[in-house]
C-alpha cells in the first residue's frame, strides 16, 4: 500500500530586517519539465542609499488575475527546516514556469511571493519602494500571458515605441507602459530627488 506524502503547510514569512530598505528575492529552482512543481527559496537583499547591495535579480511584472486559482509555489523555510506553500495566481504560476531555467536557479523579485501579502504594514511599506525595486533590477520581464494575437501585437508595438523613444504609443496598454516605463525611465527619478 502506497503512503501519501505530507502536504506542506502555508509558508511562514519571517519579518524583513529593515522593511524600508530590504526585500525578499525568490531563488527559483530549475526544472527540466514545464509541469514540474514550482520550488524556491526566499533570500533577503538590501538597498543602501537606493542602490542595490546584493547579488543581481530580475523583476517580474504581470497581471495578477484571480487570487483563488489554487496555484502554489513551495518555498524552503530555513528557519524551520521545512517547506511551506505560497499561494500564487494562475498568471504568476504560468510566468514562473516559463521563466524557470532548466539548469540553474534564477533570482527573481515577484511581488506575490516576495511581499508577505497577509502583512498589510509590510505590503504598504514595500509598495512605497517599488520604483526602487524595479529600477535596481538587472532587468524587468513583463509577462503578458501565453502567446496570443494580442500579445504578438503588444510586443511589436512596444518594440516600435522604444525604438522611436515614444512611450505614449503604449497608452492603450497600461501594464506594458508601466513596466517599460519602470525599466527604462525610473532610474532617472533619482536625479530629481
Amino acid at each position: 500500500m502506497a503512503t501519501q506524502a505530507a502536504v506542506p503547510d502555508l509558508y511562514s514569512y519571517q519579518p524583513l530586517s529593515d522593511v524600508q530598505n530590504a526585500i525578499r528575492i525568490l531563488v527559483l529552482m530549475p526544472a527540466t519539465k514545464l509541469s514540474a512543481p514550482l520550488h524556491g527559496v526566499l533570500a533577503e537583499g538590501r538597498f543602501a542609499n537606493e542602490d542595490w547591495q546584493d547579488a543581481p535579480y530580475e523583476a517580474l511584472s504581470y497581471v495578477w488575475g484571480s487570487t483563488n486559482s489554487g496555484h502554489y509555489i513551495t518555498c524552503d523555510q530555513p528557519h524551520t527546516g521545512s517547506c511551506g506553500l505560497i499561494r500564487i495566481t494562475e498568471n504568476c504560476d504560468l510566468a514562473l514556469r516559463h521563466l524557470r531555467s532548466r539548469q540553474q536557479p534564477r533570482r527573481l523579485w515577484v511581488d506575490a511571493v516576495c511581499i508577505n501579502q497577509e502583512d498589510v504594514s509590510e505590503r504598504n511599506l514595500q509598495i512605497r519602494i517599488m520604483a526602487n525595486i524595479y529600477s535596481c533590477a538587472e532587468q524587468t520581464t513583463v509577462w503578458l500571458g501565453t502567446e496570443s494575437p494580442f500579445s504578438k501585437f503588444a510586443l511589436r508595438t512596444s518594440r516600435v515605441a522604444m525604438l522611436l523613444d515614444k512611450p505614449a504609443i503604449l497608452a492603450p496598454f497600461p501594464i506594458i507602459a508601466f513596466s517599460l516605463f519602470m525599466q527604462h525611465y525610473a532610474s532617472r527619478w533619482s536625479s530629481f530627488s
